[in-house]
């Protein structure tokens, strides 16, 4: 395994600072009793510095996102042919005042050779969180298409306030009232929702 740049780098740096210190290190006392003093030179105090910025620089900070991927499918034969597949990316993030999540997924299924399900569906919420509070407040966006129903498109949107257990609580569980509109492709009316 070649070793990547940085680490050549770092130990290049490691290397430089043990050899300026290590005359230093030579006349040593373990006196517990001696006064306090460095025992590297100055040459050497620069050199482990920087090898100390470029480890802390080295490690990346948490990614407040929690992400995955799933995907799958089955297929089967015999009197009827089936074959159905699928993929969903899902992402969420949760700090102190809020909470966000994306969803996208697509599905695609076939029988006998015709295609029989053929729809991608994406989503976006955000909850606003109040400080110790069961209280919420969201938004959320929808957008939907699916070859196989009386609309091809569909655009959702959702404003509401949710109550449930405190935030630092091992509970689950959340009652949302609502209102929106869907508007689908098609269709010139918005619909209200609840």
């Amino acid at each position: 395994m070649t070793p990547t740049p940085f680490r050549r780098t770092r130990s290049a740096a490691a290397l430089a600072a043990i050899a300026v210190a290590a005359p230093a290190l030579a006349g040593l006392s373990l006196d517990p009793d001696a006064e306090a003093t460095s025992v590297f030179t100055p040459e050497a105090e620069v050199l482990l510095a920087a090898l100390q910025d470029e480890v802390a620089a080295e490690t990346p900070a948490a990614s407040p996102w929690k992400s995955k991927i799933n995907a799958g499918g089955s297929a089967s034969f015999g009197n009827t042919d089936k074959q159905d597949a699928f993929a969903i990316f899902t992402t969420q993030r949760e700090r102190d005042d809020q909470r966000t999540s994306v969803r996208a997924g697509y599905f695609y299924g076939a029988t006998d050779g015709d295609r029989s399900d053929n729809k991608f569906e994406a989503s976006l919420r955000n909850d606003w969180l109040f400080n110790g509070s069961p209280w919420s407040v969201f938004a959320q966006a929808e957008y939907k298409y699916d070859e196989f129903q009386s609309w091809e498109h569909r655009v959702t949107g959702f404003v509401g306030v949710g109550l449930g257990p405190e935030q630092d609580s091992a509970e689950r569980g959340n009652l949302t009232i609502c209102s929106g509109c869907a508007r689908s492709s098609g269709c010139k009316a918005l619909v209200p929702g609840l």
